[in-house]
C-alpha cells in the first residue's frame, strides 16, 4: 500500500463523504479510497494488520448506521484501532500526548509532515475535515490525509482523478 494511503489506516473506515455543503461534499473525493493510488512514495509502513483483522473480526466496522437519516459513519473501527495504538486516555478518549508520540514515531522518515499533522491535526482546529456529526477520530485521520497529500513528493500527474484530486487539496485545506 502507498505510503500515505498508510494514514487512513491509522482510522482505517472508508465511508463515502455525505456532508451538507456541496465544498465538504467535494472534499469528500479526497478520502476515497482511490485517491491513494495517487501519491507514488511507499517510505512509511505501518503495522496494523493484526489490530485490523481484530478489530473487524470483533465486528469493529464503520459502515453508515442503520436508519441513519444524517448518513455519518460510525466510529467504532476507528475507536477500535485507537485503543488497539494505545493513544486512548482511561475515558476512552484521544490521548493527544499518545498521538504526538504515534505519529512522531509512525513517520519518523518524513519529518516535514511529522509537523504539519501535530500542528494543524493534534494541536488545531480539524473540525473543518468531516461534517460537524463525524467523530474526531474521522476529523483527526482526514486531516492527516490532507497534510499527506500536502507533502506528497511524486504525485501521479497522468491520472485524471488524480489530478482532480491534487487541484481539491488546495481548496479543502484553505
Amino acid at each position: 500500500m502507498k505510503m500515505f494511503g498508510k494514514i487512513l489506516l491509522l482510522g482505517a473506515s472508508v465511508f463515502v463523504w455525505l456532508g451538507e455543503a456541496n465544498d465538504m461534499k467535494e472534499c469528500g473525493k479526497l478520502f476515497h479510497p482511490e485517491s491513494r493510488k495517487c501519491c507514488k512514495i511507499t517510505s512509511v509502513k505501518l503495522n496494523l494488520g493484526d489490530n485490523i483483522k481484530e478489530c473487524i473480526d470483533a465486528g469493529k466496522v464503520s459502515p453508515l448506521p442503520s436508519g441513519a437519516s444524517n448518513k455519518s459513519p460510525t466510529c467504532d473501527l476507528d475507536m477500535c484501532l485507537a485503543e488497539k495504538r494505545g493513544i486512548l486516555n482511561d475515558q476512552g478518549a484521544i490521548d493527544k500526548d499518545k498521538l504526538k508520540k504515534a505519529v512522531e514515531t509512525e513517520f519518523s522518515s518524513v519529518p516535514g509532515l511529522v509537523e504539519k499533522i501535530i500542528k494543524k491535526c493534534i494541536e488545531g482546529d480539524v473540525s473543518k475535515y468531516a461534517p460537524s456529526d463525524f467523530c474526531e477520530l474521522i476529523n483527526i485521520r482526514n486531516c492527516m490525509m490532507v497534510q499527506a497529500y500536502n507533502e506528497c513528493p511524486d504525485w501521479d500527474d497522468t491520472d485524471a482523478n488524480c489530478k482532480e484530486i491534487k487541484n481539491l487539496i488546495e481548496k479543502c485545506e484553505a
